[in-house]
């Protein structure tokens, strides 16, 4: 009889301690969202290291790092920059958070409506894990140029 009771002790308890007792964490910002998005991308954009100071985020590697060089991505950064052309000056000495933010706003916006902007960013993390840079260029070769013309932003591939 003790064991049988010490069994259904023991069984309790085990149950207990396997319960999810964690209160959900509080959504991040979108600030935070972004940066640590950006951080993301600039670690993912240097192979997976830490990058140093001289590290930039050019247009090519923001394509890449958003999935590649689908009309989807593309169509997304040409509008960005033809709703801002005074942010086209910025894409010769890289791309900075405040402008990849904005970008990825309207990237998750088009391509993610169901999902929140956290859990997009968490996805674009996660794709990034999945294929590297190395292997992201195997497969898509880059774009070959974009142009400003009428004041229209193009990207050629």
């Amino acid at each position: 009889m003790i064991f049988k009771l010490s069994i259904v002790v023991i069984y309790f308890i085990v149950a207990a301690s396997c319960m999810d007792t964690q209160t959900e964490r509080p959504p991040k910002s979108p600030e935070e969202v972004i940066k640590e998005s950006f951080q993301d991308c600039l670690k993912w954009t240097n192979n997976g290291t830490v990058p140093t100071t001289g590290h930039i985020l050019t247009l090519e590697l923001l394509i890449r790092y958003l999935g590649g060089h689908s009309d989807n991505e593309i169509t997304v950064i040409e509008d960005y920059f033809n709703a801002n052309p005074t942010e086209i000056k910025n894409i010769t000495s890289g791309i900075n958070q405040e402008i990849y933010g904005a970008i990825l706003k309207l990237f998750c916006e088009r391509e993610y409506p169901e999902l929140t902007f956290e859990r997009c960013g968490e996805t674009k993390k996660n794709a990034g894990i999945i294929r590297s840079l190395e292997e992201s260029k195997r497969v898509a070769p880059g774009y070959s140029s974009y142009t400003i013309i009428d004041g229209k932003f193009d990207i050629s591939i």
